[in-house]
């Protein structure tokens, strides 16, 4: 027989079934209440980020930006997982929570990371690049050397945030360059950072919606950053006085163009260094480089002078005029087109005052 069950019981049975729903729904989603234990630490980070980023949620971004956390938790846990060498570069202090998290967004955390306008972990462009003394050429590009690109990056970074007033303007202004999000931002007449959340003004259009998602799943994700072995510390920088081989360095210094091109990704060229270059060798090869650094530079210039002479050679031999030798029927007209030259320079090339010519008559035909 069943006991009948009083209002109070009701709401008494109620309230616990809502209490066991609200802590399964915590342990089970990702977007649930942490535990206690986790609750403070993950909270002030978070709270920490947005405060440095100015950053403030209202009504009517708050459900979008909560669907795109969700849409992107596991892209953001793998990116939060990459190894973070370039934070060894960046100052202890001075710089908005979450600073060093920027190239996994805007590289994938790829050191050699290249697009049309932009190169490097911190998406910098040739102009901004060459202005805070990184060097570009054909040949090299600073932009991929991890430690130059990133202290370019933090004045860069401290020079947008003298000009615009709070650090989600400089944020935005970093990522698609200042005329592209001062155009943006006339045109929205917004400020909220949310609010150019894809509207196809800016560079990196999605850029808000990602970096919500980022800074929240790095302070609720729990994911510790691969660990990687910083070679770079270990390197001395050396600076090139002449243009240099690349595979008589690596020949010499008994190391291979592979682990060069590791140690130094900025290096583009196949072969030759420019001079002015800055390479990066460990202590002993750099000594041993000083040593031989003058008959490298000779070797190199002389066969930078047999590759001249042989391509000035091939030239010439490309150049060189043919000889016709006219046969019955020719008429001059039709081995100017034959060869794809124009009349007045065939007669020109062979001194003739008329297209009259005569079997057995040597012409000469220059290519085009």
């Amino acid at each position: 027989m069943t006991m009948p069950v009083s209002p109070a019981g009701r709401r008494r049975r109620a309230s616990r079934i809502a209490c066991l729903t609200a802590l399964a729904l915590t342990v089970l989603c990702p977007f649930g209440r942490l535990a206690a234990a986790e609750r403070p630490s993950a909270r002030q980070q978070l709270a920490a980020c947005q405060a440095s980023w100015q950053l403030t949620v209202d009504r009517q971004h708050r459900r979008d930006l909560q669907h795109t956390v969700r849409v992107d938790r596991d892209r953001m846990l793998a990116l939060l997982a990459l190894p973070r060498t370039w934070a060894g570069w960046l100052p202890a202090d001075s710089l908005p929570a979450g600073f060093e998290l920027l190239p996994l967004l805007l590289a994938d955390g790829k050191t050699t990371s290249h697009s049309r306008y932009t190169a490097g972990l911190w998406g910098l462009t040739e102009a901004v690049a060459l202005k805070y003394g990184l060097r570009i050429t054909a040949n090299y590009d600073e932009r991929l050397d991890e430690q130059r690109a990133t202290r370019a990056a933090v004045r860069y970074w401290r020079d947008l945030q003298r000009l615009y007033d709070s650090p989600w303007q400089a944020l935005l202004a970093l990522v698609n360059t200042p005329p592209v999000f001062q155009n943006a931002a006339r045109r929205l007449s917004s400020q909220q950072f949310w609010d150019f959340r894809d509207r196809s003004l800016l560079l990196y259009d999605d850029f808000p919606g990602q970096w919500a998602s980022l800074l929240y799943w790095s302070a609720y994700g729990h994911v510790q950053p691969a660990v990687s072995p910083d070679t770079v510390r270990a390197l001395t920088e050396t600076t090139l006085g002449a243009p240099l081989s690349l595979s008589l360095l690596c020949r010499q210094l008994a190391l291979s163009e592979s682990d060069f091109r590791r140690q130094n990704p900025c290096v583009l060229s196949d072969d030759c260094l420019d001079a002015g270059s800055r390479i990066w060798l460990d202590k002993e090869r750099t000594a041993r480089f000083v040593v031989e650094q003058e008959r490298l530079y000779a070797q190199t210039d002389e066969q930078l002078r047999q590759n001249r002479e042989a391509r000035r050679k091939a030239f010439e031999a490309a150049m060189a005029p043919l000889t016709y030798t006219v046969r019955s029927g020719d008429t001059l007209g039709a081995i100017a087109r034959r060869y794809q030259v124009r009349l007045a320079d065939l007669m020109r090339w062979n001194q003739l005052k008329s297209d009259r010519i005569y079997v057995g008559q040597k012409l000469k035909i220059h290519k085009s």
